[in-house]
């Protein structure tokens, strides 16, 4: 098989991640900016860890213009593209127009923040095989919070709020095939205090949950939600 044709046929997953002083802003009303970005990288460290231990062969990518970010990427084998654009569905559309010109089939883009993400979830994602397809999993806000398209040009990002229904309005208006993957361990991201408040009565033993016990985060939360 040449090189053209290999490409022509891979996978790529994107997972963008902001500007870790700006990002989880809604937590700063009890974390310190450096627990804030710590508890990020931890979330970041699940997300990837399992998707690796899928097995999946397609390429992963951290999508940041954050030093840590990057640095992170190279610590650990992972792809980097420098993000240029503040706004996510820009840089989205960015990552779009590179993965096509890499030769790329489709994309699959997943947030950081979803320390619950099952292998089983990834492979749900990743298992279709049709080659016009749009794969969308719902947030518990009416967000999305995974999408696969193949092409990776099938239709545009819109994220933000409400963007579940947005993303199938416009697979259905490309006339393309539609996945919907419900799971909760897909739905639930950790943007508020309540979300950081339920996820650590739950005492998780992975990197997340491991972060909140040595720094206290579940103390801190206890003094204004009951864990």
């Amino acid at each position: 098989m040449s090189q053209v044709d290999k490409l022509s046929k891979s996978s790529l997953i994107v997972i963008p991640v902001k500007a870790l002083d700006k990002a989880k802003s809604r937590l700063e009303s009890l974390l310190t900016q450096d627990e804030k970005q710590g508890l990020i990288l931890a979330m970041l460290q699940d997300v990837t860890k399992t998707i690796i231990k899928t097995g999946t062969e397609s390429d992963l990518y951290l999508l940041s213009k954050d030093q840590k970010i990057v640095n992170y990427a190279e610590s650990h084998t992972l792809g980097h593209i420098r993000e240029t654009h503040d706004g996510l569905n820009c840089s989205i559309q960015d990552a779009t127009y590179w993965a096509m010109d890499e030769g790329y089939n489709e994309m699959l883009v997943i947030p950081s923040d979803l320390p619950l993400i099952t292998e089983t979830d990834i492979s749900r994602l990743l298992s279709t095989r049709n080659k016009q397809i749009v794969v969308l999993s719902p947030s518990k806000d009416g967000g999305t919070n995974a999408f696969l398209r193949r092409p990776p040009d099938i239709i545009k990002s819109r994220y933000g709020k409400y963007s579940f229904n947005k993303h199938m309005e416009l697979a259905k208006s490309a006339g393309c095939d539609i996945n919907v993957v419900k799971s909760y361990t897909l739905a639930f991201d950790i943007d508020t205090l309540q979300d950081l408040s339920i996820y650590a009565s739950k005492g998780f033993s992975n990197c997340s949950g491991r972060y909140i016990k040595l720094n206290n985060l579940d103390t801190k939360l206890d003094d204004i939600y009951l864990i």
